[in-house]
């Protein structure tokens, strides 16, 4: 695909000259004619794949190999490779690796992170192929600027304290969380999609992709049990991602003390039951989590409102405890709380510590799912 300046696209003369197309080979793309650049990074993959002589067929699998989320970052990183080109008369589809290497300079002038600069990079390679005889990401110029750009990169400065699990979960068992069958659907709804997302430490998509349908959504006597939806197509779609079970034990179901009382309030097999029922005269959706206000009300949780469900229990939990204070809350939205993130594991372990000493089956469960994991060739990636 290719894409004409601005001064030629509305002529109806201008065209595609094929004696100023280069040829194919190891390493190079289609070039294209003084102003015109190739936009559709995918179109252009795909012609050089053409060119080898592969089956349209063959192109599609090949093409396939991605998903449609690295397609997008991909895609985006070589149309600013494009426009970085075009305002330096540079051919995008052979560059120079002293082009390359000072698009990626200016990036990192302009704030971009190593991360982000080996994302270019390796969305380049796809397209670019061999350069001065080696791939780019492994070209030995290309391999040590971003080793440099990594060690200039200052490290995180955390200047306030992160949030505490032990007073959040302390504060879900007291008002406005509790009790949990007379409160407002609001604080119900925030502590379920709380205790489910640390209990459970999945990612944000996968606890959008949970469902009530009796087979996906069921109560145990010890334990309840969740499975996403069958069309969901996880971050690691191996069959065993895909197929994994979620057991989530009670916690205390016959309390004995006040304080197995208090423990009791966060059982999330209590919590979601009581949340299920009570949200089952607004559902217009078999998705777990649903909107609970505003225009949306019935429908589907996006991955976004979920997380920000989470960061509104963490903020709410400090402030029902007294110790929110106004910078400390700016702090708390902005720090990276989403589920399935290294912060949400240590919470989740910390809640299962408590767990442990007392429900001996959580071994047994473990154990039972080890046993009917796959074999490692299905765990690869498809």
């Amino acid at each position: 695909m290719v894409v004409l300046d601005s001064s030629t696209a509305g002529s109806p003369s201008a065209s595609v000259d094929p004696s100023h197309a280069g040829a194919v080979g190891s390493g190079s793309l289609l070039s294209s004619p003084s102003g015109m650049v190739e936009l559709d990074r995918v179109a252009t993959e795909q012609a050089a794949l053409n060119s080898k002589g592969y089956s349209a067929a063959v192109v599609d699998t090949i093409l396939a190999s991605r998903r449609n989320s690295t397609t997008r970052i991909y895609n985006c990183a070589w149309k600013a490779f494009v426009r970085w080109c075009r305002k330096r008369a540079v051919t995008p589809s052979r560059p120079k690796i002293s082009n390359i290497l000072q698009f990626l300079q200016d990036g990192r002038a302009a704030g971009l992170r190593s991360g982000t600069l080996r994302r270019q990079v390796a969305a380049l390679s796809m397209v670019l192929g061999l350069q001065e005889g080696a791939p780019l990401s492994k070209h030995p110029h290309i391999v040590r600027f971003l080793k440099g750009a990594a060690s200039l990169e200052p490290p995180p400065r955390h200047m306030f304290p992160t949030w505490r699990s032990g007073l959040v979960l302390s504060s879900l068992t007291k008002e406005p969380f509790e009790p949990i069958r007379g409160i407002p659907l609001k604080w119900l709804g925030m502590k379920t999609i709380f205790l489910v997302a640390v209990t459970s430490a999945r990612r944000v998509s996968e606890l959008g992709a949970l469902s009530i349908d009796k087979e996906l959504c069921r109560f145990r006597k010890s334990r309840v049990v969740l499975r996403v939806n069958p069309l969901f197509w996880p971050k690691v779609d191996s069959r065993f991602h895909i197929s994994q079970e979620i057991s989530l034990p009670t916690f205390f179901p016959s309390p004995a003390s006040d304080q197995e009382r208090e423990w009791h309030k966060l059982d999330v097999r209590r919590v979601l039951k009581i949340y299920v029922r009570r949200t089952a005269s607004i559902r217009k959706s078999d998705s777990l989590f649903v909107f609970l206000s505003g225009s949306k009300v019935g429908e589907p949780l996006i991955k976004a409102a979920i997380s920000r469900q989470v960061r509104a229990c963490i903020v709410e939990a400090y402030r029902a405890a007294g110790a929110l204070q106004r910078i400390r809350c700016a702090v708390l939205l902005r720090q990276r709380l989403s589920p399935g993130t290294p912060r949400w594991k240590r919470c989740a372990g910390q809640l299962r510590g408590l767990l442990l000493p007392h429900l001996s089956s959580i071994t047994r469960f473990r154990n039972e799912r080890r046993n009917r994991r796959p074999s490692g060739a299905e765990f690869c990636c498809t």
